[in-house]
């Protein structure tokens, strides 16, 4: 739940961090806000979660929550890629 993740996020858990980051993507159980989803996507890569990088790289490809800019969605799809995300690996060969 919400709270939950909250708390965990809080306590430096990147799995906490990224449920929230969808949360507030999708608007579930919260008023939908792609700023705030990209700040939790940001954070739980930063600890290392590779699925919130890949998250973060989509948000910067479309311009939900950031500025469209295509250097930082790449960048953070190679990170996703290099940590095992096949998905992020497959917008990397997009030209």
């Amino acid at each position: 739940n919400l709270a939950q993740c909250r708390r965990m996020c809080d306590s430096g858990d990147m799995k906490g961090c990224f449920s929230l980051g969808e949360f507030y993507q999708h608007g579930d159980g919260v008023e939908q806000d792609f700023k705030v989803a990209a700040v939790f996507f940001e954070r739980s890569c930063r600890l290392g979660h590779m699925e919130g990088c890949e998250s973060l790289a989509f948000a910067y490809h479309n311009g939900e929550g950031v500025d469209k800019d295509r250097r930082e969605a790449r960048r953070f799809f190679h990170r996703a890629c290099d940590g095992g995300r096949k998905e992020a690996c497959q917008w990397l060969a997009e030209p």
